[in-house]
């Protein structure tokens, strides 16, 4: 069998200049907001997903580059 492709989606989300991050409850390592892509789903669902998903509101997404 051949290796599984696993793809993360991520979020970079500021509010005054601040960066928003997750704090594992593991360890005490932080990362940015999001999760895995579902079969079928494109990068902009994956994210606001994951955002309603961690955080209960509905981003507005701007361009990804």
């Amino acid at each position: 069998m051949g290796k599984k492709i696993v793809v993360k989606c991520r979020a970079i989300i500021t509010y005054q200049g601040k960066l928003l991050v997750v704090q594992h409850s593991r360890t005490k390592f932080v990362a940015l907001p999001g999760g895995h892509l579902e079969l079928g789903e494109d990068l902009k669902e994956c994210v606001s997903r994951e955002i309603v998903e961690e955080w209960g509101v509905k981003p507005i997404i701007g361009r990804l580059s």
